[in-house]
């Protein structure tokens, strides 16, 4: 038997009466579902509540978040799992901001990273365990990796309250000393960097900022205070950096990746820099409904709604109002902010047949009743590969396709051993290549420096659309893209994106 999830009107909170007939319309066809059929909170043939699944498939996608959703707060990113946090978080240097103390980044021990607790309206999603930090490794003062952590979604009370393991992370889970984090690594192009790692304990992908209806187990009400707790993270970093910083790179893995896109304006409006770059690291933006990249139904606007991420100020004009509207996809954030900076390279790291972001795809498509929810490694890179050619048509946005099915390299040792040709590519002697350029090299372009360029890379035979089967090859459309370095100053936005 299925529970129903966020059904029960919720106490008055700043949506209002809305939030409030929503879920009492909601419970009400589930409701009447139930009566006609076991195991099914719908009625396929309803007309009212299939359109409220197209719009509000958050509410509804329980069912296959069941089997596939304790896995995403574990894989999402590879940082390690909660039950091994704590004796990380005991055996790291710490410091709590105060009016006394500012944890000044001159302060800090170079290289070792040191969990900084702001305090103020800061908290992870549960009050068992509220207190936030997140986490810098003290490098070079002009040179500054925002890095976004990745770590699931919580969405309505059965993913939150249900679901154990909980498919978000709801503590502090510390990055180790891998990846892009490794600093003993030469192969590191960011070893140098000081890096600010935006923990994500709250659930909404760093862009909530609100209080739930339901409760924790303390009885306390759930909230999700991504925003803010970013926000925090931001306001430390402006304190400590350069006011003109010489490198400037954003980035995260899995729902950090989707976080880098939102808050890139915000972090380019309070840091200048000589050379920027996006990063996104495994999530795309494949959704149902916008399957064929040409703005369809957007399945994720009523998750963003929300989380609250319409009222935080990250959203403006046409964004904010599709927001609003529950209609916002996220293709349309990462387009416009493409071109609100121009001189901005935009890199996207994706597996042609990533795991998670193909159940991620199925959760959503099978209680939306969209199709997709059989979706396999061929037709999600068939979505990919059409919603990189959106992408695309931004002069400064670059692809690098890896072979296979991993989800996040930049948190782990694959970011090291990986090239087109798959995870462990770099250890194969076999089909080298352009596209077997280590992944690690290929980002250590990034930012583009005076002179260089960086380049879409992928590892198969080119083929035009009407050819694509399998994953073996690469979409021609991408081939041969190539951002060059601009004298424009990167993070001045364009007007043309207003």
């Amino acid at each position: 038997d299925f529970s129903l999830g966020d059904t029960r009107p919720p106490a008055p909170s700043r949506t209002g009466a809305r939030e409030r007939a929503r879920h009492a319309g909601v419970r009400a066809h589930a409701m009447d579902g139930l009566r006609g059929r076991r195991g099914m909170v719908w009625h396929a043939g309803s007309g009212a509540l299939s359109r409220l699944a197209r719009r509000r498939p958050v509410l509804l996608a329980f069912a296959a978040w069941a089997c596939i959703g304790h896995q995403l707060a574990l894989a999402d990113d590879g940082d390690g799992d909660e039950a091994d946090a704590g004796a990380a978080l005991r055996s790291m240097v710490s410091c709590k901001l105060s009016e006394q103390e500012a944890c000044p980044l001159a302060g800090l021990i170079w290289d070792e990273p040191t969990m900084i607790y702001p305090g103020g309206k800061t908290r992870c999603i549960f009050s068992s365990e509220p207190d936030y930090a997140f986490q810098v490794f003290r490098g070079d003062a002009r040179k500054l990796l925002v890095f976004f952590q990745g770590g699931g979604i919580c969405w309505n009370q059965l993913s939150t309250m249900t679901y154990r393991p909980t498919p978000c992370h709801t503590s502090l889970v510390p990055q180790p000393s891998q990846g892009l984090f490794d600093r003993a690594s030469d192969a590191n192009p960011f070893r140098h960097y000081t890096v600010v790692h935006i923990q994500h304990c709250s659930g909404d992908m760093h862009v909530g900022d609100t209080e739930r209806w339901y409760t924790d187990e303390k009885g306390a009400r759930v909230e999700q205070r991504g925003y803010q707790n970013a926000l925090a993270a931001l306001d430390w970093t402006t304190a400590n950096m350069n006011t003109h910083l010489e490198d400037l790179v954003v980035g995260g893995c899995s729902a950090g990746a989707l976080a880098a896109q939102f808050w890139a304006p915000r972090l380019f409006s309070r840091l200048q820099a000589t050379r920027a770059a996006v990063l996104a690291d495994s999530y795309a933006g494949v959704f149902p409904g916008n399957r064929a990249a040409s703005g369809g139904l957007s399945t994720e606007g009523g998750l963003l709604h929300d989380f609250g991420a319409c009222e935080t100020g990250l959203l403006q004009g046409r964004l904010l109002t599709a927001c609003q509207g529950e209609t916002l996809a996220v293709a349309d954030v990462f387009d416009v902010v493409m071109q609100m900076f121009p001189a901005v390279a935009f890199a996207g790291v994706n597996s042609k047949a990533d795991w998670l972001q193909i159940a991620v795809y199925r959760a959503f498509a099978r209680e939306s009743l969209l199709p997709g929810a059989d979706l396999n490694a061929s037709e999600f890179y068939v979505a990919l590969n059409l919603l990189l050619e959106r992408y695309n048509r931004n002069a400064n946005y670059v692809s690098y396709l890896v072979a296979g099915n991993t989800h996040c390299f930049a948190t782990s040792t694959l970011f090291y051993s990986a090239d087109a040709r798959g995870p462990n590519g770099t250890l194969s002697r076999s089909g080298a290549s352009e596209a077997s350029v280590p992944l690690a090299t290929w980002v250590g372009a990034l930012p583009v420096r005076p002179g260089e360029a960086v380049e879409s890379l992928c590892h198969g035979t080119l083929l035009r659309r009407k050819s694509w089967s399998g994953i073996g090859y690469c979409d021609a459309a991408l081939a041969g893209k190539a951002f060059h370095f601009s004298e424009a100053p990167p993070t001045s936005p364009s007007d043309a994106a207003a």
